[in-house]
């Protein structure tokens, strides 16, 4: 399989690091997919200048509530900090979680939300 360069696509490097995260823990993973995941991580530090990360997948009451429970409690996370679908730990993975805060003011956002919460 080829990869791309990441670097020429650094909006893709968030969902590209992701994809390539869950993979990269096998043990039978190549040295050319490891390669390409570490490129992933440095451009993803490189350029992100702001994230949405959440650990609650109650969130907010809403339609969608009621399935991102349901998908939470059926999902195998690894962490209870999840947003229902995504860890939290993954989703801010390379980045300085001491820089997430509770305000929408903050640059690096951790909300009480849950995936469907942080959608826009």
């Amino acid at each position: 399989m080829e990869y791309p360069n990441i670097e020429s696509f650094p909006g893709a490097a968030q969902q590209l690091a992701c994809k390539i995260d869950h993979v990269r823990e096998r043990k039978n993973t190549s040295k050319k997919l490891n390669a390409t995941y570490l490129k992933a991580q440095k451009a993803y530090r490189e350029n992100v200048d702001a994230a949405m990360c959440s650990d609650n997948p109650k969130g907010i009451f809403s339609m969608y509530q009621s399935m991102m429970l349901l998908a939470a409690s059926v999902i195998p996370h690894k962490s209870p900090q999840n947003d229902a679908l995504v860890e939290f730990q993954s989703c801010s993975k390379g980045l300085d979680t001491s820089k997430f805060g509770k305000s929408y003011k903050d640059t690096f956002y951790k909300p009480e939300l849950n995936h469907a919460g942080t959608v826009f």
